[in-house]
């Protein structure tokens, strides 16, 4: 009986351990609750919308925090160091060098390629966020750069509103007449204390020129152009004629919207990201003039904006490219993004019936298309930085005595910061 009860109480245990073996197995990975996310907040509302009507249908949501785009480099670094990112970062595009080689992103070089439209993708975006081969981010919002002009002011001075000036000679000769009509009415403006200011429009230029003032791979300075040089050539003959404003050797991102906004300015260059400022202030039509070479043959333009991309903190890499994926699509492009104003991301939908009611927003658009993002580790320090060479090139030669060297010692100065960087 004894032997009984002995062998009875084996085979219980024995069952018993069945399941407990059963459960040491390793399990499927459970799908996350929420998803993180930071932006910068100058792209506060754009990314909160998407994010709002992402959550609506899908799982998991989108937990969005926004960042203050003074302090975003500081976060991240910190973030990074501490392994502490969200799954999902938007960015300045121009930094996305930087956060390849601290290992913020993750390579989603094969998720893109899986992307039907890949290849009508803002490519100046794409190809700013490659490195060595390796894709580590997709365009979130996209702006570009071009040139507004006042098509009231136009119609006063005896030009044809309708017919923008094509090449500088024409643009000069428009921006004389404008200031003919006196007072504090100038033909053109632009912020010759503002660094990213500069680059945004110049770099436009460059890059229609075949000249591109940062190589492709980042390691290259090249300012001390032809392209350049006329651009700014162009600056200092209008400023130094008091077709300009005086105001102009002191202006900055602070000040640079007031003289057009305040129909004092007939030319300015600028970009897609002021319009809504222009829509809602000015009481007058505006004109789009596509930056160019200075006979007008060509054109390009300054892609700026953000890209998004998924971190290396991340434990659910496939739900965070599922939302990057849907931002992509024709509904989000459509729907959200180009019925609420904004440039699609995709060439491929600028003729959409919200983008093409306006002729203005499809032509930049499409002009996308040649657009130029540049992209070097040394991009903040040597280019954006208010105290940096770039700008002190740009003063010299818009306002120095000596114009024809200043581009040349900025180009050394940069490349030096470059070579340190790399």
């Amino acid at each position: 009986m004894r032997s009984r009860q002995v062998l009875t109480a084996a085979v219980v245990a024995m069952l018993a351990a069945g399941p407990l073996v059963a459960c040491t197995t390793e399990a499927e990975p459970q799908a996350p609750e929420k998803l993180t996310m930071w932006a910068r907040s100058s792209t506060q509302d754009y990314s909160q919308r998407l994010v709002d009507v992402y959550n609506e249908t899908h799982d998991p949501k989108i937990e969005l925090t926004i960042v203050a785009t003074d302090s975003f480099q500081q976060k991240v670094g910190a973030a990074a160091g501490a392994g502490s990112l969200p799954d999902i970062l938007a960015s300045d595009v121009v930094y996305a060098p930087n956060y390849a080689k601290q290992g913020v992103y993750q390579d989603i070089t094969e998720r893109i390629n899986s992307f039907p439209a890949k290849d009508t993708l803002v490519q100046a975006h794409v190809a700013a966020s490659t490195f060595d081969g390796l894709s580590y981010a997709v365009p979130h919002k996209v702006d570009s750069s071009f040139i507004f002009y006042n098509k009231d002011l136009f119609k006063k001075a005896g030009l044809d509103p309708e017919k923008a000036p094509v090449g500088y000679d024409a643009i000069y000769e428009a921006a004389k007449a404008i200031r003919a009509l006196g007072g504090d009415t100038y033909g053109f403006y632009f912020p010759g204390n503002c660094a990213g200011c500069s680059a945004y429009t110049s770099f436009g230029v460059a890059a229609a020129a075949g000249e591109l003032p940062i190589s492709l791979d980042g390691k290259t300075m090249n300012i001390d152009s032809t392209s350049l040089a006329d651009w700014f050539g162009l600056y200092r003959k209008l400023y130094a004629e008091d077709i300009v404003s005086p105001s102009a050797i002191t202006g900055d991102t602070s000040t640079q919207q007031e003289p057009f906004l305040q129909g004092k300015a007939g030319i300015w260059p600028n970009g897609s990201y002021s319009i809504p400022k222009v829509e809602e202030t000015v009481d007058f039509e505006w004109g789009y003039i596509p930056l160019s070479t200075a006979d007008g043959s060509k054109t390009g333009t300054f892609v700026g904006g953000d890209v998004i991309g998924i971190t290396s903190s991340t434990k659910a890499p496939d739900e965070a490219w599922k939302f990057i994926e849907w931002t992509l699509g024709d509904e989000a492009q459509i729907e959200i993004v180009a019925k609420d104003g904004n440039l699609p991301l995709r060439t491929d939908l600028a003729s959409n019936k919200y983008t093409a009611a306006d002729p203005r927003i499809e032509a930049i658009t499409a002009g996308m298309a040649n657009g130029y993002t540049p992209s070097t580790r040394a991009y903040g320090e040597a280019i954006n930085s208010p105290n940096g060479p770039w700008l002190e090139a740009v003063r010299g030669a818009v306002f120095g005595d000596d114009p024809t060297s200043a581009l040349k010692t900025g180009q050394a100065t940069i490349q030096s910061l470059i070579d340190a960087a790399y």
